[in-house]
């Protein structure tokens, strides 16, 4: 899971993220997307540096993570929850360098 996230950020190193983009995270799942989306609206919603947009969403983050943690039905459906949360985390960094617009789909 790691490497996915290293392969993400080299991908996205290697070019310039331009205003109003939009970096989408595919494959994890209806029920990951849907618990993790508040986490990304509000990374959405700061316009700040990274530090800053992590500690205002890191409340927003663990709640909704612990939650969809608990609710998950399988391993599989948990996995990518934690896999969702991981990509907006390491995503908060890029969103903080310029304004890209992340999203989650199932």
């Amino acid at each position: 899971m790691n490497l996915l996230v290293i392969l993400a950020l080299a991908a996205l190193s290697s070019q310039e993220i331009c205003s109003g983009e939009h970096l989408t995270l595919r494959g994890v799942g209806t029920t990951a997307a849907r618990f993790a989306q508040p986490y990304a609206n509000c990374i959405n919603s700061k316009f700040v540096v990274a530090e800053q947009i992590l500690k205002t969403c890191s409340e927003r983050r663990e709640a909704q993570r612990r939650a969809a943690l608990e609710s998950a039905p399988d391993k599989h459906t948990r996995a990518n929850i934690e896999r969702a949360f991981r990509w907006l985390d390491a995503m908060a960094l890029e969103r903080a360098n310029c304004e890209a617009h992340l999203e989650i789909q199932g």
